[in-house]
């Protein structure tokens, strides 16, 4: 049993399939080959498998830019 003051996991969710004027669009992450989401898009794998490709940046389902360090 948890106490009030012990929070849950947090787990990530897909947000799904985003309708636009009846056209579906899936969002999806990219593995950039350079800094600041530039160069080449590597793959559309999530954070820790960009990394292990050799991706130097990343972007996320909503479009926010991260470096890979």
């Amino acid at each position: 049993m948890q106490t009030p003051n012990q929070s849950r996991p947090v787990t990530r969710k897909n947000i799904g399939v985003i309708k636009i004027n009846d056209e579906k669009i899936e969002p999806q992450q990219d593995c950039w080959s350079a800094k600041y989401c530039k160069g080449k898009i590597l793959n559309h794998k999530d954070l820790h498998n960009c990394k292990n490709s050799g991706g130097k940046s990343w972007t996320d389902n909503f479009g926010k830019c991260a470096s890979i360090i």
